[in-house]
């Protein structure tokens, strides 16, 4: 009797270490398509550089930076341009982004097809803030 509860608990141990081995594996397979994302947009970014095709906040505001899908992200890709470009791209502005969400930053920004050159950083602020969309300048 002992011997058959015995082999009824190792097989649920084994069940569930199924399952959290396989939950485990999707979350790091997940964490290196986020690394992966990471290096694409910081590979553009220094190739649009070099180039001198593109470059500060206009370049990374093209990137499509919300398939980063959260701040923490998007700041690890700014910080790995800073680190590889020698500057930052939004340059002597970035204090003004320090409290900022730049998912929901990014993410206005493309819905509403916000013109960077237009609309400097203050602006956008200034508009995400007041909900002021026809303020935009296009």
């Amino acid at each position: 009797m002992i011997e058959s509860i015995i082999g009824i608990l190792g097989i649920a141990a084994s069940i569930t270490m199924y399952y959290i081995g396989k939950k485990e594996g999707k979350k790091e397979k997940h964490e290196d398509y986020m690394i992966q994302q990471i290096d694409k947009i910081v590979d553009t970014y220094n190739d649009w550089n070099r180039r001198n095709w593109d470059n500060g906040f206009h370049a990374i505001s093209k990137l499509g930076m919300c398939i980063l899908e959260n701040d923490q992200n998007i700041r690890k890709a700014i910080a790995k341009i800073e680190i590889t470009s020698g500057r930052n791209p939004f340059g002597s502005q970035y204090n003004k982004i320090e409290n900022v969400d730049l998912f929901k930053f990014f993410e206005f920004i493309g819905k509403n097809n916000i013109d960077v050159f237009k609309n400097g950083i203050d602006d956008i602020l200034r508009i995400i803030e007041t909900g002021l969309i026809v303020e935009i300048k296009r």
